[in-house]
């Protein structure tokens, strides 16, 4: 049998943002993400994607974990915390888009992320806000006391 060593590659930039600026707040997770999400825009499919955070709330890097059709992307803990892991984040948020326009979080959204944040409790890694995004608008999960 063989072994083989598992590790993160650089795949491609897929945003920049100033490295010396935190992610402390909904409106700079914004500005991060839009960049990503204005690269996928008219694909009329949902990308969820992770941003992985060091203990000063600084990316580390953007993983997308799911493409989806229009109206979902399947996400599983899984999938979300494997390279959280690997690359020592202590926080993530979590983000997906809207392609319909319509900024509502749907029950699996709101469930989505609740089971996230149960299952980074558990991994010690914190569950910082799950934003939806559509366009120029987005809503947080956290500001709206939904996770």
């Amino acid at each position: 049998m063989k072994i083989y060593k598992y590790s993160l590659v650089r795949e491609k930039v897929v945003a920049e943002f100033d490295g010396r600026t935190s992610l402390k707040s909904p409106d700079i997770v914004f500005q991060l993400l839009q960049q990503f999400y204005k690269k996928v825009e008219g694909e009329e499919k949902e990308y969820a994607v992770v941003i992985h955070l060091d203990t000063k709330l600084k990316p580390l890097s953007l993983d997308i974990i799911s493409i989806g059709s229009h109206q979902d992307a399947p996400v599983h803990p899984m999938q979300v915390f494997r390279k959280a892991v690997i690359s020592g984040a202590s926080s993530i948020i979590f983000a997906h888009n809207h392609p319909s326009g319509d900024l509502t979080p749907s029950k699996e959204d709101i469930d989505c992320s609740s089971v996230l944040a149960q299952s980074g409790e558990l991994l010690g890694i914190t569950l910082i806000d799950s934003i939806i995004i559509s366009g120029e608008k987005y809503l947080s999960l956290k500001q709206e006391k939904l996770i």
